[in-house]
Order: structure tokens, then C-alpha cells, then sequence
């Protein structure tokens, strides 16, 4: 009923004599006041930085919005492709590592160990995972949703805010 747990009765099931404590508050909000319930939000704001002392930047737009339920691999590709984008990344060496202000040119593609490049890669698949992400000084799986991040790492209720780094070699 109105006072915790699920409720859920069909139509058909009801007579008459239901009493108002018999409806979740929900129900009555709707049929009484003619409101809809308030949909849950499906989004989650949060802000995207550089590690205090990380060597790469990228420009983003402040406050950013994703749905909840992103993985943070999804944020990981959206910094390498703005890496790539912003031509903050001078060259990907062969290796896959990503290495900011070596041989001061443009972007270029660059050959695997053997000297063939790889093929069906874009630049910044290869340079994944070099780069990590970071909330509350913790590096976080790239398998974890926004909201898992924001329940059980953040802990606050104002916008989730998330660091990335060049990946720290351990």
C-alpha cells in the first residue's frame, strides 16, 4: 500500500470498498489531483577535469550530461577522441602509449612494432588505455556506470565531478 513495498493490483481486482490507505500515494495524486508522477532522472550531470598535475587537457563545454547508466569507457573514449580532436596529442607512438609533445608535429598514424599499420583501429582506440578516470582520488573500472560512481564513490549530492590522467604505470 501507501506505507513501503510494491503495490499492485489489477483493475479488475478492485470494488469499491477500497479505502485511500488501501492506493499508494502515487495512485491518488493522479486520480484525485490530476498529476502525473514526477519520471525519475534519467540523467546524470557531472563535470570532467584534468588530474591536479596531469600533462593532457581537453576542452569541453563546463557542465556535461550523460544518461545514468554510461560506463566509464564511454567517458574514457570521449577524452581520447577529444584528444585526437583538439590535436593536444603530437604523435601515437607504435606501442599504443600515448606520449603528449614528442616530436613536435601533427597527429600522425603511426606503424605497429612490425611496421604495418594496424588496420579497423582508429587512432584513439589504440591510445584507450593509456588514458584513466578518476573520482574522489580513485581510479575507476571502465566497466562502472555514472550512477554506480555517484552512489558509491561520490557520495554528494551536487554534480559528480571526474578526473582523467595518462595512465599511471604501475
Amino acid at each position: 500500500g501507501s506505507h513501503g513495498g510494491a503495490w499492485r493490483k489489477r483493475i479488475t481486482d478492485l470494488d469499491g470498498s477500497e479505502d485511500e490507505k488501501d492506493f499508494p500515494w502515487w495512485v491518488l495524486d493522479c486520480v484525485l489531483n490530476n498529476r502525473l508522477p514526477p519520471r525519475e532522472n534519467t540523467k546524470c550531470s557531472f563535470f570532467l577535469q584534468p588530474y591536479e598535475g596531469a600533462t593532457i587537457q581537453i576542452s569541453t563545454q563546463g557542465k556535461l550530461s550523460a544518461p545514468r547508466i554510461l560506463r566509464i569507457h564511454k567517458v574514457i573514449n570521449y577524452v581520447v577522441e577529444k584528444l585526437v580532436l583538439d590535436k593536444s596529442a603530437d604523435v601515437i607512438p607504435g606501442d599504443g602509449t600515448f606520449a603528449p609533445g614528442v616530436a613536435g608535429g601533427p597527429l600522425q598514424h603511426s606503424a605497429v612494432g612490425d611496421g604495418t599499420l594496424r588496420s579497423g583501429l582508429r587512432p584513439w582506440q589504440r591510445l584507450k588505455p593509456s588514458i584513466e578516470i578518476l573520482c574522489n582520488n580513485q581510479v575507476l573500472s571502465p566497466d562502472m556506470s555514472l550512477a554506480t560512481v555517484r552512489a558509491y564513490i561520490w557520495k554528494k549530492p551536487d554534480d559528480l565531478v571526474l578526473n582523467y590522467r595518462l595512465q599511471q604505470s604501475r
